[in-house]
């Protein structure tokens, strides 16, 4: 959407929004106004957190997610990377590969907050508009990702 076109959107103002509204709108900010002041800060955070990976270990956790975000309900964030170790395992063990998975695992547990909210943020637009033969490598720079390059940035 370009600058100076507005689009409506008729939207569901679900629990969060809700929320949000009713303690932070007021005369001097519409419920409009307040929507996209936090988007605004939300796009912010997200692209200033990105976490900095190697194009494997995206690859990994992007495949690893995908199945955490073809619901409609949010990942519980804070027992994803369990979740996530455990699709990697058992991918791992279905291609006998062999890898450190729990390296990438503790590695992803490390992530603050807002780094984990990023990267899901990262896979959600990964699947939304990528698939699993896209090139990993041109896809991330199309969203954006700066990736590490070095061959193992686990350790």
């Amino acid at each position: 959407m370009t600058e100076g076109k507005k689009k409506k959107f008729g939207i569901y103002a679900a629990p969060p929004l809700l929320r949000l509204i009713e303690e932070r709108a007021n005369d001097q900010r519409s419920p409009t106004r307040l929507v996209n002041i936090v988007a605004d800060r939300y796009l912010g955070i997200v692209r200033h957190s990105v976490p900095v990976l190697s194009v494997a270990e995206w690859s990994e956790t992007l495949v690893a997610l995908r199945q955490y975000l073809t619901t409609e309900d949010v990942p519980n964030l804070a027992t994803l990377w369990d979740d996530v170790e455990d699709t990697l395992w058992n991918a791992k063990i279905a291609d006998e590969q062999t890898g450190d998975v729990s390296q990438l695992a503790n590695k992803l547990r490390q992530l603050r907050f807002s780094e984990t909210v990023a990267l899901v943020d990262v896979a959600e637009r990964f699947w939304q508009r990528y698939s699993a033969t896209s090139d990993i490598t041109e896809a991330l720079e199309a969203l954006g990702v700066e990736v590490c390059h070095d061959k193992d940035s686990t350790t």
